[in-house]
């Protein structure tokens, strides 16, 4: 496969590197991403699929959510749409703003908002049994993404004493199951729920734990008074940028190579 990153991946001029993914399996979504960060910056999956969409692999809200934590746990990001609001033949259906899956973007949030990604780093061999993607700074910090869900092994040799560790539905936003557990060997961890779930393990302590509900409501979102005419200016607006910012750039271009001669 030839990607653009192959050519241009170390430029000084690429300040991220983008991916458009259709229908790949996760563990494709985990490894791509982990691929594109060997140029040491940062990588969004711009385009992953839709949710509801037939086709491209996220046909529900599950699949989105499992290709979204995928990606987060190999050090990127991702977008999110909903097909029923992006469409570019059909009414916008405005109540998929409220949709599980967009409720599960906002448990994405609450989750990573408390924790220091930034110094994380893909560490998939950390899980020595089980199937889970991992993110961690060996040693202080541990988050594993279990796409299926069951039993897991970590490889805690890295830190010495006792750390928390504690358990994420990524589907209601409900924290579980905190305890302490001890460094300096592996130790095994089972979900105390059903499906996908989510083991963080920290040297920190956690703080108080409260269900995340998210119930999105019209004054929520801030959609009340969003109309067609003004999604298709959004549209045309932003489709005239980036002729505007295209045509700059080759302008730049071409003076500079014609400027060498």
């Amino acid at each position: 496969m030839i990607v653009s990153a192959d050519s241009f991946g170390a430029d000084a001029w690429i300040d991220f590197h983008g991916q458009q993914t259709k229908a790949i399996s996760l563990d494709d979504h985990n490894s791509w991403i982990i691929s594109d960060r060997s140029y040491n910056k940062p990588v969004v999956n711009l385009e992953q699929c839709y949710e509801a969409e037939t086709g491209y692999g996220c046909t529900n809200d599950k699949e989105y959510r499992q290709a979204g934590w995928a990606i987060l746990t190999g050090g990127g990001f991702f977008t999110y749409g909903h097909v029923n609001i992006i469409s570019a033949t059909e009414p916008a259906d405005w109540s998929k703003l409220y949709s599980q899956g967009a409720a599960e973007m906002g448990y994405i949030k609450v989750f990573w908002s408390e924790i220091e990604w930034w110094k994380m780093t893909p560490e998939n061999s950390l899980a020595t049994s089980g199937t889970a993607y991992c993110l961690a700074n060996p040693g202080y910090e541990y988050i594993a993404y279990l796409p299926s869900g069951g039993s897991v092994t970590i490889n805690l040799s890295a830190t010495i004493g006792t750390l928390e560790a504690e358990w994420y539905d990524p589907k209601s936003g409900t924290y579980y199951d905190e305890r302490t557990v001890t460094g300096g060997a592996n130790d095994a961890f089972t979900p105390p729920f059903r499906g996908d779930a989510v083991l963080h393990i920290s040297t920190d302590t956690f703080p108080p734990r409260t269900t995340s509900v998210i119930t999105l409501a019209p004054n929520d979102a801030g959609w009340n008074n969003v109309t067609p005419v003004m999604v298709t200016f959004f549209f045309v607006l932003t489709a005239v940028l980036v002729f505007g910012v295209t045509i700059l750039f080759v302008l730049r271009h071409w003076k500079r190579d014609h400027g060498r001669r």
